[in-house]
């Protein structure tokens, strides 16, 4: 997460907060506001960020990019609904309360519990496919003596 959010806010972000949003919307009003939020939290989301997110990430705990974009594709809407949801009102708020300059600090504090969410969302198939793995491995461990010969497993229940 550290390696994503200095990429992604360090670069990006920054200019489309600072620079780009203020330059093709404004800033002051309830409607500039809305419609910064959702430049940001709609188009930005959508296009970019979440994107963005699932093929560095995917990459970053070795995934080919082929199955980081698979990720994405098979959560793109998931992701995309729960973004809105919790950044929309955020931002509204932040566009068009908080100076530009203090934006980012007020982001980061939201950041906190979004990137707990859309970790646990891309990383949701990926913990249970290792716990299958898992249970696999333990059940063929059991299914040796100790000089690792096989042993014919009968699962049926014992009665006394």
């Amino acid at each position: 997460m550290f390696m994503w959010g200095l990429v992604w806010y360090g670069g990006p972000q920054q200019f489309y907060w600072t620079q780009l949003y203020p330059r093709l919307i404004g800033r002051g009003s309830n409607l500039q506001a809305a419609a910064t939020a959702f430049a940001d939290c709609v188009v930005n989301s959508s296009v970019t960020y979440i994107p963005s997110f699932y093929i560095f990430t995917g990459m970053l705990k070795g995934n080919t990019f082929e199955q980081s974009l698979e990720l994405l594709l098979k959560e793109y809407l998931t992701a995309c609904l729960g973004m809105y949801g919790f950044w929309l009102p955020m931002q509204t708020l932040n566009f068009r309360f908080v100076p530009v300059h203090c934006q980012t600090f007020i982001v980061q504090i939201g950041n906190f519990a979004n990137k707990i969410w859309l970790s646990w969302l891309s990383n949701r198939s990926r913990v249970e496919e290792q716990r299958k793995m898992k249970a696999d491995s333990h059940n063929v461990m059991l299914n040796v003596d100790f000089n690792h010969r096989p042993v014919q497993v009968i699962n049926e229940p014992c009665s006394i």
